[in-house]
């Protein structure tokens, strides 16, 4: 009798020493990988949002925030490096997925659509770009279908098109330099093919940011990425007058950004972002690494052409060079007055949640100037908006003289944990700017 007690007595003991699993575990585990993200342990996030995974394999929420936490892990560079392979590997099955799970999800599609265009962007193998170019397409399609009127989607569906295009005309170009200010390729079977093989791409792609800016009037990076889609139109025409026209056409979409924003872009900074937006490098986590929201972000990386530095700005002269860039680290350690959203009660009761991310113009005297939005849910954008226009900062100086700066600015809205019987949220969280 005692041999027989022995053993039952040490397992009661061995399960009450085990730590006590919540009943809602997968949950739990996404709550424990959050956290772990907002402190930026990317490797505890990831063991986290694993073991959410393996109690929940249903769970979509599991598999994106996995799939950004092995995201941000990925090494400096090419994300189809030889050490980033493997990882990337997970990135991306972790992905589809989610998709597969949610194939009416509008971000969950955006997001696999972005890796797939990354992966596009930077590998060398034609046939993993075109696979992947087209699978890239189809899903940030599907999400445009999905969500009609959602302006980063449509942004997002042209970057990807003028992408393809603007790689393909400066090869052609490398091959066929062209003399004068003339962009049309002087090649005729070299400009034809190219027509027929990327010319609907491009005209959806022009369809796509006129849209953009539509539903955005605000929306500076479209505004640019038309120019771009024009200036490919031009070299891509058939005549020389139907390139004049094309020109004039992305002059006048470049006219609407200056008209708008040109007081604080320099030229140099407008060669900037449209050098990131033709990037082969680009970010396929949120910037800041915060948890529950959209993944992918703004691009990211060094334009293919980088232009040479803007010289440093005279403090006591006007911003004729425009603002100073300055790190998003650094601005968030001079904001000395913070307002914490409102989190709407609609995005609430919808369960939205994410990051809303904007390009902020800092006057000399600290004050936030003006707002570029770059990406967030439509419902989100607005309260974000109110609350950090009414941000201060201490004023950035130098040689002792204060200076406008242009930094990115991130509010992510996070909801609460929600219980079986509850039909919406509990309180959200606004995280710190990243």
């Amino acid at each position: 009798m005692r041999t027989f007690c022995l053993p039952i007595i040490y397992l009661i003991s061995s399960c009450l020493a085990w730590p006590q699993v919540p009943e809602n575990n997968a949950r739990a585990l996404l709550k424990q990988g959050d956290d772990a993200m907002m402190q930026r342990n990317w490797r505890d996030a990831e063991d986290a949002f694993q073991r959410a995974v393996d109690a929940d394999p249903n769970l979509v929420e599991a598999h994106t925030k996995l799939s950004n936490a092995l995201a941000l892990q990925l090494h400096p560079g090419p994300i189809t490096s030889a050490e980033n392979r493997s990882l990337l590997a997970r990135v991306l099955s972790e992905q589809q997925w989610a998709a597969e799970l949610a194939p009416n999800n509008s971000q969950v599609l955006n997001q696999l659509a972005r890796i797939q265009d990354a992966i596009v962007r930077s590998s060398k193998d034609p046939d993993e770009r075109s696979k992947n170019g087209s699978l890239a397409v189809q899903n940030e399609l599907r999400a445009v279908q999905l969500v009609p009127g959602d302006a980063n989607l449509h942004f997002d569906l042209a970057e990807m098109e003028v992408f393809a295009v603007s790689r393909a005309v400066r090869e052609a170009h490398s091959v066929t330099p062209n003399v004068g200010t003339n962009l049309r390729i002087h090649d005729d079977a070299i400009r034809q093919s190219l027509a027929f093989d990327h010319g609907a791409t491009l005209d959806d792609a022009i369809a796509q940011l006129e849209k953009a800016v539509q539903i955005q009037p605000d929306n500076g990076f479209a505004m640019l990425l038309a120019a771009v889609g024009y200036t490919l139109r031009a070299s891509l025409a058939s005549s020389d007058t139907e390139a004049m026209r094309a020109t004039e056409l992305a002059n006048q979409w470049e006219g609407r950004f200056r008209t708008q924003w040109g007081t604080n872009y320099s030229p140099e900074a407008e060669r900037n972002i449209i050098g990131s937006l033709l990037s082969p490098q680009v970010s396929i986590a949120s910037r800041g690494g915060m948890a529950g929201g959209v993944l992918g972000g703004v691009l990211s990386g060094i334009p293919s052409v980088a232009p040479p530095p803007p010289p440093p700005p005279d403090p006591r002269a006007s911003s004729a060079n425009g603002p100073l860039a300055v790190g998003a680290r650094i601005a968030a350690a001079n904001l000395i007055k913070k307002v914490e959203p409102i989190y709407p009660p609609l995005a609430k009761a919808a369960r939205v949640q994410g990051p809303v991310e904007f390009t902020t113009i800092i006057d000399k005297t600290g004050h936030v100037e003006k707002l570029i939005l770059v990406q967030g849910h439509p419902l989100l954008v607005s309260a974000a908006k109110d609350a950090i226009l009414q941000w201060e900062y201490r004023p950035v100086l130098m040689n002792g003289y204060p200076v406008e700066v242009i930094t990115d600015v991130t509010v992510n809205f996070t909801l609460g944990a929600v219980s079986p019987g509850d039909s919406a949220p509990s309180a959200g969280s606004v995280a710190e700017p990243n």
